[in-house]
């Protein structure tokens, strides 16, 4: 994952990313859209951003210079990137001065409305002016701002009493956030009382901004959201701020049906309406930590794997721990942050490539342990039915440990081998907390294999007692070896597990390192059955007695095809009109299990033709 630029900080949690369906954000921590642009400017009633040549009072240009110059004229308060976009484009638009408010004015007071709307007053009395006419601004919210108004201007410069005009400027600010812009407004009086008044203000301009994120990190989300991973975006920002950067990320769109809600109201639902409502949770703004943590507890409460991406501040520490995965980014995180997850990324886009190795590393999970299983399973039902019914085993102890050793060395080495793919983000979508490792298709393959190596190897055994040409230690030989080359074919039984084509994976794919592990197994096992005498039980095969095992094995993937035909098959509604194309193959594969029984009459030929009869 280094060349990802992601750096695992727990081991163990790469395994659980492939089980991840939902991924919690908070929009401060980097994961938003830098870019802006000023969509909407509403002075008074008219819309002037349409309008390129309109130009506004004297009055009302010299008042809004002042507000949106008030970052510059007080240096506790953080120049936003609001801010700097409204300069500039005042700047572009009516030549305003950037300068102008911090030679001109001084600053008498300012604060900070005390709630999460990021409402800010600044009180300011001009050079030179012996009056004692004082301005008054305040920027912020546009809901909250236009709550303090009781006054409008309008382009002219004129005031008028707010009245029933209220609810159409409630209106415009609705109509932004449906929009997904974010709606900030300017609100300017003359006073004569030098004290931050917070209510009788004039409304001077209400602008929509639109955020426009950048393509490479739309794709990161789109990707995400494609392999079924849910996106929810939460801030400790104002809601239409949240609500604009998840329409510029595309995870919200006007008019949808998703939940839109502030922190405080999801935490004062209770506890069976929030486990209801949490799934369609899309936006959650002016959230708190502990917030963020219930919705997070929430999630896995219901079944759901969650990540969580934060860590700008050190209360992001919690949400971190709480989550199934934590993910902060190195260069926009704290140090207790990066401590506390289980990955550092370098920006956006490395989240794709962590969840793309995740469900790698649990879909080869899954497959060693359905190979495990297969071997282990078959190999004791067969030496027990063996045991029970002659009182010995065509496979002995030492024998069932080289096939686990086959099985657990080169078998998994050759399943790490297998990159991650685009397929497996999209066709091995994320699992619930409850759902077991081993899957009903992963059951299904294990007994279809069970039942094929177990049919096909007992009744060898126990027919081929009747042919006299067949010593017992050259039958239990070749019982061995077609037990062994069943496991070798059976890996390509398991890398079916998300409905792959496996041959033309290798092929197409140049998968050339599998084609190596499964020839390595090939001349091993080789190797031990013509020289290692005491594992083979002390006899050699000829070349006809290795085709006929090779073939034996073959033969599972053939069945094990088959099974899955009729299986998938079944389960389609349209089962009847299907019927034709699944038919040939199916059928085909249908008929390798009698080739395997008519095999093994076959090779009593090869051994004594007079008593062949005798397997019937």
């Amino acid at each position: 994952m280094n060349s990802n630029h992601a750096i695992p900080q727990n081991l163990s949690a790469c395994a659980t990313t492939g089980l991840v369906d939902v991924l919690c954000t908070d929009t401060t921590g980097g994961l938003m859209c830098h870019q802006m642009e000023v969509n909407k400017f509403f002075i008074g009633e008219k819309d002037i951003e349409d309008d390129e040549n309109f130009e506004p009072s004297e009055l009302v240009l010299e008042s809004l210079s002042r507000g949106i110059g008030v970052p510059v004229l007080v240096s506790e308060i953080p120049v936003s990137p609001t801010d700097n976009l409204l300069i500039s484009w005042a700047k572009s638009r009516w030549g305003v001065n950037r300068e102008f408010p911090e030679q001109s004015y001084e600053v008498l007071d300012h604060k900070k409305l005390c709630s999460n709307k990021k409402c800010r007053g600044v009180l300011m009395r001009k050079n030179g002016d012996d009056e004692k006419i004082l301005h008054l601004h305040w920027k912020g919210a546009a809901s909250t701002i236009l709550g303090m108004c009781s006054h409008y201007y309008d382009c002219g410069g004129r005031t008028y009493a707010m009245g029933n005009k209220k609810c159409k400027f409630e209106k415009v600010i609705k109509d932004m956030e449906d929009g997904c812009l974010r709606p900030i407004a300017y609100a300017y009086k003359q006073t004569e009382i030098q004290e931050l008044g917070e209510d009788g203000l004039n409304l001077l301009a209400i602008v929509g901004f639109k955020y426009t994120c950048q393509e490479e990190a739309k794709s990161a989300v789109e990707a995400l959201r494609n392999a079924g991973i849910s996106i929810k975006f939460v801030s400790g920002d104002e809601l239409p701020v949240v609500r604009a950067i998840a329409c510029g990320f595309g995870i919200l769109s006007p008019g949808s049906n998703d939940v839109v809600l502030e922190g405080r109201e999801f935490r004062r639902l209770n506890s069976t309406v929030r486990k209801e409502m949490v799934g369609k949770i899309t936006v959650m703004g002016s959230s708190q930590p502990e917030d963020i943590v219930l919705m997070v507890q929430c999630l896995k409460q219901i079944g759901h794997v969650v990540a969580f991406r934060g860590g700008t501040t050190t209360s992001d520490t919690a949400s971190l721990k709480e989550a199934d995965i934590g993910i902060t980014e190195k260069t926009q995180s704290t140090e207790m942050a990066r401590e506390s997850c289980d990955f550092v990324i370098s920006d956006i886009s490395s989240l794709t490539p962590i969840f793309k190795f995740g469900r790698c590393v649990y879909l080869n999970i899954q497959t060693f342990v359905q190979l495990q299983l297969t071997a282990l399973i078959s190999g004791l039902l067969i030496t027990f039915i063996t045991t029970v019914f002659l009182g010995e085993s065509p496979i002995t102890a030492i024998q069932l440990i080289w096939i686990n050793l086959i099985t657990w060395i080169l078998g998994g080495a050759m399943l790490v081998m297998e990159p991650p793919n685009q397929d497996q983000m999209i066709n091995q979508p994320g699992a619930r907390r409850s759902e077991s490792l081993v899957t009903k298709s992963m059951w299904r393959n294990i007994i279809t294999q069970l039942l094929y190596q177990a049919v096909v190897l007992l009744v060898f055994h126990f027919k081929g007692q009747a042919i006299p040409g067949m010593n017992p230690k050259e039958r239990k030989a070749l019982i061995f070896n077609s037990f062994t080359l069943c496991q070798v074919f059976n890996q390509f039984n398991a890398m079916d597990l998300v409905k792959k084509e496996v041959l033309s994976k290798v092929v197409l794919q140049k998968y050339y390192c599998f084609l190596v592990a499964v020839g390595a197994i090939a001349v091993m096992q080789f190797l031990v059955v013509e020289f290692a005498g005491s594992l083979a039980n002390g006899m050699r095969l000829n070349w006809v007695q290795w085709a006929f095992c090779a073939i034996i094995a073959a033969l599972s993937c053939g069945f094990d095809r088959a099974v899955k035909s009729i299986s998938n098959s079944s389960r389609s509604v349209g089962s009847r009109i299907r019927f034709s194309r699944w038919m040939p193959s199916s059928c085909a594969s249908l008929w390798l299990f009698p080739c395997s029984m008519f095999l093994l009459f076959s090779l009593s030929y090869y051994f004594n033709p007079g008593t062949a009869l005798s397997l019937r």
